[in-house]
């Protein structure tokens, strides 16, 4: 005669309920652990003095357009004279 275990069945209720337990327990740390939020230290409205006040910018010359000159050719078109042989 072979014995075999009986099979449980029912066990995703238990998990259910104990996963809700164990994140209602965290969510329960984490929101009375952390408290009031501390008040931050006052906040004034200074003038820096460490630059000199700006002064109006100068403006900017006006631009002129370039003179137009015809550039020299680096190659002559008419051929240097024939040298004569004598």
């Amino acid at each position: 005669m072979k014995r075999t275990r009986p099979m449980v069945q029912g066990g995703g209720v238990v998990g259910a309920v104990g996963t809700v337990a164990v994140h209602g327990a965290v969510l329960v740390v984490a929101l009375v652990g952390a408290g009031p939020a501390r008040p931050m230290p006052p906040v004034y409205a200074v003038e820096l003095v460490a630059a000199p006040a700006p002064v109006a910018a100068p403006t900017a010359p006006v631009s002129t357009a370039p003179p137009t000159s015809t550039p020299e050719r680096a190659v002559p078109r008419t051929p240097p004279p024939k040298a004569s042989h004598q």
